[in-house]
């Protein structure tokens, strides 16, 4: 049995049926989208070429396809099979929030998708496991500071959460780092409808927002310029010197 993925929304925005070729709905939504906004163009390719293999292998009639069809967590079987020119990183748009990972593929279903998880694979998650037990305590103590501090209920067990704040603490940052981040963005986007969406971990901590976010928070305001107006003629405006303030 290995691990597979499926599209989160996948029913909800994809409303074709029973058409040949399939085609598959970009959504405007996707232009208010901070993630979107933030992920380089290859990326937002991947996404692209995923839905567009996800589309066919839809079987809505089948067991299981229900909320949309299983894809096989293989970023070089997917890269093949889209003739991308990269592999597409599927731990990044499990953290983004655009794919959901499922329970293990059954052994037919491996079958079907004509590829077996090779030893590398399962070694590297083996040890991410490992390095996101490390920072067990910091990882429940960031997560609580920002349900405090947003009033949210985010879980500190959540595999997602876990692999994005680890990743950002392996990268040397520490805990003030991520409060920091959290007491900016929080006061920047609180009262923002559009973006109070996004005091999530999956946002605020994702690798390239998270640098970015902390060398804004940290950059010292730019002092107010003042001229020095002594030496200029107001007798051109018409204002007298004794009723200058």
């Amino acid at each position: 049995m290995s691990k597979s993925f499926k599209i989160r929304n996948w029913r909800k925005f994809q409303m074709y049926k029973d058409r040949n070729p399939t085609w598959i709905c970009v959504h405007v939504a996707l232009l208010d989208d901070l993630d979107w906004e933030d992920i380089p163009d290859v990326e937002k390719w991947h996404i692209i070429a995923i839905w567009l293999l996800a589309a066919d292998r839809d079987h809505p009639k089948d067991a299981g396809f229900e909320d949309g069809p299983s894809l096989r967590y293989d970023a070089e079987w997917i890269q093949r099979k889209c003739s991308l020119e990269s592999k597409p990183n599927l731990d990044r748009l499990v953290s983004l929030g655009y794919i959901v990972c499922n329970e293990l593929v059954t052994d037919s279903l491996r079958t079907r998708y004509d590829t077996v998880p090779s030893e590398t694979e399962t070694e590297a998650q083996t040890e991410t496991d490992s390095l996101s037990s490390k920072h067990d305590d910091a990882i429940k103590e960031i997560v609580g500071i920002l349900n405090t501090t947003t009033g949210k209920t985010f879980k500190h067990t959540t595999a997602a959460t876990r692999k994005v704040i680890s990743g950002r603490l392996n990268d040397g940052y520490t805990v003030d780092d991520f409060v920091t981040v959290i007491k900016s963005k929080y006061s920047e986007w609180r009262d923002d409808k559009k973006y109070v969406k996004f005091l999530r971990p999956s946002t605020l901590f994702n690798p390239t927002n998270f640098e970015n976010y902390i060398q804004a928070a940290k950059k010292p305001d730019k002092p107010r310029e003042y001229k020095d107006n002594s030496s200029f003629d107001w007798s051109q405006m018409g204002i007298k010197p004794e009723d200058r303030v």
